[in-house]
């Protein structure tokens, strides 16, 4: 396990996930709701309803058009991460299954399997640094 994380829907505290694994932008994890998720259970459990609705099998049409209308619905769903370092990462995609969850982080960066966030953020720092003016 790489630690705990709380999760953030449209500022509101919903969660906490056990991060599993993490995979590029990607991370994985188990998901503990709080009281306060109900406000958004509706829309992750139709969405995951309509993911299994095929058995693997190719989605019909209006399946895959109800899908979209609601990954549209998540989409407006502000979601951030709050790492137990006390950082904050910025959610872009986040998918809830019962208590499975993957979200991709926006701004992560990986170079030789080491996640780098901020990456813009020091690179100005050490421009900076190395010239005495701050870039814009």
């Amino acid at each position: 396990m790489f630690g705990t994380a709380e999760l953030y829907l449209d500022g509101c505290l919903v969660g906490r996930i056990e991060v599993k694994r993490l995979m590029g932008a990607w991370g994985f994890g188990r998901f503990f709701p709080t009281f306060a998720f109900a406000a958004f259970r509706a829309v992750y459990d139709q969405w995951a309803e309509l993911m299994h609705r095929g058995n693997d099998a190719p989605l019909d049409r209006a399946t895959a058009l109800a899908l979209s209308e609601v990954e549209y619905r998540i989409d407006r769903i502000h979601g951030q991460l709050l790492l137990e370092d006390g950082k904050w990462r910025d959610i872009v995609q986040l998918n809830i299954d019962g208590d499975l969850v993957e979200w991709e982080e926006r701004d992560v960066v990986m170079t030789s399997d080491r996640r780098l966030s901020g990456l813009g953020e020091r690179m100005a720092q050490a421009e900076s640094s190395r010239t005495g003016h701050l870039s814009n």
